[in-house]
C-alpha cells in the first residue's frame, strides 16, 4: 500500500489496510466485476479494469486499475 493513497482517496495507509477496506468502499452494482477482474489475475499477466470508488470526502471517482503480475510461482502469481 502506497503512501499515494492519502493524497489520492484521503484515507491513510492504516485505514486501507484494514479488512474488506477495498471492497467496503467500491459501488455496490461494481463490486463483481472488480473482483472478477482481479481474480483474473491468477491467470494473466495484465488486467485493466475499472470501478467507482468512494473517497473519503463521500465522493465517487472513477478508477482504472491495471493489475500486472510481476512474478509467478508455481503458476501462482506471488506478487501483482
Amino acid at each position: 500500500m502506497s503512501e499515494n493513497i492519502e493524497r489520492l482517496f484521503g484515507y491513510s495507509v492504516d485505514d486501507a489496510l484494514a479488512p474488506n477496506w477495498w471492497l467496503e468502499h467500491l459501488a455496490a452494482e461494481d463490486r463483481a466485476g472488480a473482483q472478477a477482474a482481479t481474480l483474473c489475475i491468477t491467470t494473466q499477466d495484465e488486467v485493466v479494469h475499472q470501478f467507482r470508488f468512494r473517497v473519503k470526502d463521500g465522493s465517487w471517482r472513477w478508477i482504472q486499475d491495471t493489475l500486472r503480475c510481476a512474478e509467478r510461482e508455481g503458476g501462482r502469481p506471488v506478487e501483482v
